[in-house]
Order: C-alpha cells, then structure tokens, then sequence
C-alpha cells in the first residue's frame, strides 16, 4: 500500500535526510533537502510519479541519469518507480534517514538500476 506522505508513514524515524555526503543527482526525490546541502549545485529535478514524463524523456536523451532516494522513495509519490528489491534492501536505512545514490539507464526498453552506494 502506497503511502501519501511521511506523517501517513508510521516506521519513519522521524529524522531529517543526510544528503550532505551524496555526490551529484538528477533526480531526488526530496530536491529541497538536496539543494540545502549543495547550494553550489542546481536543484534537482524531482523523482516522483508526477514527473515520470520527464524522467523518461530524460533517459531517452541521455545514457543514465543519477538519482538520490531518500525516505520519500517509500510514499505514494514514488509508487512502482523504484524496484521492490531496492526497496527489501534499503526500506530500514531510508526509514532511519538514510540517502542512496544509483545510476538508471534503458536498456531494451527496461530500466535498468546500478547501485551508487
């Protein structure tokens, strides 16, 4: 079940993401957050599903984008983007704050997600 935002989020920890150590990103999925840590950088595109046009477009332009979960990749706004493996993997460090870091591509019509971390 999709969840609409963190507060609906009962196993979140309640912690602020760390994005301060996560390199260069395309797409975040908490932009913002990115941008307090990195003002020397562009703001980020978002990785939400209202954005799955532009991403998609994006990648068919480019050869991968580089992309930062963080918390928000276990809402509503980021339901069936993310590979439910990533998610098994990664659900306790995202609830606890954590940021991740991986690099999408196409490959035969399929995205394809290499792990950054």
């Amino acid at each position: 079940m999709a969840i609409s935002t963190w507060t609906d989020y009962k196993g979140y920890s309640g912690s602020v993401s760390d994005w301060s150590k996560i390199g260069h990103v395309d797409y975040a999925t908490n932009r913002y957050c990115y941008w307090y840590y990195h003002r020397d950088n562009k703001v980020p595109e978002y990785f939400r599903l209202k954005n799955t046009k532009n991403i998609a477009k994006d990648l068919y332009k480019c050869d991968s984008l580089i992309v930062g979960l963080d918390y928000y990749a276990l809402m509503g706004v980021c339901y069936g983007m993310i590979p439910p493996a990533l998610l098994n993997k990664y659900g306790r460090g995202l609830r606890n704050g954590r940021v991740y870091r991986f690099e999408i591509s196409l490959v035969d019509s399929l995205v394809m997600w290499k792990d950054l971390n």
